[in-house]
């Protein structure tokens, strides 16, 4: 029997230094769009404290993973292309794993953040992810993953004109591997069945000024009803819930 639908190859011609990304980070490539690297670190950065522990999950060159541990943080990366990791710092431990499947079974409740950015849609089980981060978070930790939103403007209008949304055309399965859309409201509906708390499904980088034309216009006056983010990105933040005391008192973070 196969196994999960993994498609890499872009990512291993990028490692053997056939293929080139748009952005970089100090000679890393950047598997993402610009600001996105950005945005997670910055987001991190304002919730926790240096020295607090960070699982990074699909780290791709280990851009985001270095950014990171400059600014204190440890962090362990995992990555499915151990030939594509290239960062190399004292902060980082890195380990070859496919997250279709149950991973790190020996360090539950280990991190203080799990960060998950570009990844959700490479994989066949995006509630299966959300649970294996819920199980490896630390009381009160924080899970933060990205992904493309398919309900931005631009996407729904390739989706009227195509059948298919913005990053999941042919050529997105095949080359870059992205073989499953991850639409606001299931994201949200994951993380309340894993048990996080404190959810925030929201967006980034605008989709609004990319479409044109009729098709355009029409998309946005049949979508006035549609309260989801609209954003290029989708951003969700959630909380594993505080250990509670005897008392029932929350137990402070490890």
């Amino acid at each position: 029997m196969k196994g999960p639908t993994v498609k890499t190859d872009h990512y291993e011609e990028l490692s053997k230094g056939d293929g080139e990304a748009l952005y970089s980070y100090k000679g890393l490539p950047i598997l993402a769009t610009g600001g996105t690297h950005e945005y997670a670190a910055n987001t991190i950065a304002g919730l926790l404290p240096a020295g607090a522990s960070i699982l990074e999950l699909g780290a791709g060159s280990g851009a985001l993973s270095l950014r990171l541990a400059e600014a204190g943080f440890e962090v362990t990366a995992v990555d499915y292309v151990a030939a594509n990791y290239q960062a190399r710092h004292e902060k980082i431990d890195f380990h070859a794993l496919d997250l279709n499947g149950d991973f790190l079974a020996d360090q539950e409740a280990s991190y203080d953040a799990v960060v998950a950015v570009e990844i959700i849609e490479h994989l066949e089980n995006p509630r299966h992810l959300v649970r294996q981060a819920f199980r490896l978070l630390r009381p009160g930790g924080t899970l933060l993953v990205t992904t493309p939103n398919i309900n931005n403007p631009a996407s729904l209008a390739t989706f009227i004109w195509t059948g298919r949304f913005a990053l999941f055309l042919p050529r997105h399965y095949e080359k870059d591997g992205h073989i499953n859309p991850v639409p606001w409201f299931v994201m949200e509906d994951a993380l309340k069945e894993a048990g996080f708390e404190n959810i925030s499904v929201s967006s980034f980088k605008s989709g609004v000024r990319s479409i044109k034309g009729l098709l355009g216009f029409v998309v946005q006056c049949l979508g006035w009803r549609n309260k989801g983010p609209k954003g290029q990105k989708l951003a969700a933040l959630a909380t594993r819930p505080p250990a509670l005391s005897a008392s029932g008192v929350p137990r402070p973070r490890a």
